[in-house]
């Protein structure tokens, strides 16, 4: 019987029972990927005859850099879930989970010292690769602090920050400079700064309240763009 619907392992309540995705039962369902949410909100966190903790339990899980919510439920509950499509994929799913539930039943055959071995093996594999994956996140999250920590003591131990009239004075260069040059110089001051991760101080300039203030070397790029 073709797999419709990864069925895994959940601690719920005190127990580990066999559970689904919400979010793969609705898939497996046929039903609108547009209303998921309020799908879920019907038939779980508003269903009187819904229990969280007994039922279902409810956890965030990232994709393509986006926080889900999603719910793992319990095998029994999602055949409730299923009945109540009142459809064919419904039907289908229902007597899947059955047939999940009969499997489940059933006597595991011994294994033999070799399966028991390899299956060890791909345990402790998967595991290292957590492991690795884990390390990896961590040290890219330190990159960034170290790199964010470099550029605050820079700019902590007096690194030159100007606004964009305050640099053209300093330079010498204002006759190029008119209000809407000053703005378009602003705005690609702010989006190099962002792609170099140089930190934008704020000033008060008594004709526009707070304004920025970009790094040196930022402007000096902007400014020879300007008289290029």
């Amino acid at each position: 019987m073709n797999d419709l619907i990864k069925v895994g392992k959940t601690v719920i309540g005190e127990a580990q029972v066999q559970t689904v995705s919400a979010r793969e039962l609705y898939e497996a369902l046929g039903l609108d990927a547009k209303s998921f949410s309020r799908w879920a909100e019907m038939n779980l966190s508003s269903n009187g005859f819904a229990i969280q903790g007994v039922d279902f339990i409810e956890f965030c899980m990232m994709q393509n850099g986006r926080s889900l919510v999603d719910f793992a439920l319990t095998i029994d509950f999602a055949k409730r879930l299923s009945m109540l499509t009142r459809t064919q994929k419904g039907e289908d799913v229902r007597t899947y989970f059955l047939e999940c539930e009969r499997r489940a039943l059933q006597p595991q055959k011994a294994l033999t010292p070799a399966e028991a071995l390899h299956q060890m093996t791909g345990l402790m594999v998967e595991q290292e690769r957590r492991v690795t994956a884990i390390e990896a996140e961590v040290l890219e999250h330190s990159d960034k602090l170290k790199r964010i920590e470099s550029k605050q003591q820079a700019f902590e131990e007096g690194s030159k920050f100007f606004t964009i009239v305050g640099y053209a004075v300093y330079r010498g260069i204002t006759e190029h400079l008119g209000i809407s040059e000053a703005s378009q110089l602003g705005k690609r001051a702010t989006a190099l700064s962002k792609e170099r991760e140089f930190l934008i101080d704020k000033v008060r300039d008594p004709r526009w309240g707070r304004i920025n203030a970009y790094h040196e070397s930022v402007l000096e790029t902007v400014f020879e763009e300007l008289l290029s």
